[in-house]
């Protein structure tokens, strides 16, 4: 996670402003939070990946929205998913279940 895209959403002269951590200008406005807050994850989810921090009336801090990108390998294939760990580890579940249900009824 990308510790430079990290918008802070504060109460500015009665409306919400969303800055830039380090930055001292203001990215964008609005008059409410919510209306802040969906500007805000849109300039963060264009940017790829961030954080947004949503601080309160008194201006401690309410809440953190992570945001990260999700990224594609073209060249990864459907038998690189059949060997992943957690496909692996799925499938042992599955069997040691299957081999209880069969078992279940012996004496």
């Amino acid at each position: 996670m990308s510790d430079h895209n990290v918008y802070h959403i504060v109460p500015r002269n009665g409306r919400w402003a969303a800055r830039l951590q380090g930055s001292p200008t203001v990215s964008l406005e609005a008059d409410s939070r919510s209306a802040a807050l969906e500007g805000t994850e849109a300039i963060v989810r264009q940017l790829g990946d961030g954080r947004i921090v949503l601080h309160g009336e008194g201006g401690a801090i309410e809440s953190v929205h992570t945001f990260e990108q999700i990224v594609d390998n073209p060249n990864s294939s459907w038998t690189d998913a059949l060997r992943s760990a957690p496909f692996l580890v799925g499938m042992a579940a599955v069997c040691l279940v299957g081999v209880g249900f069969a078992l279940r009824g012996r004496r």
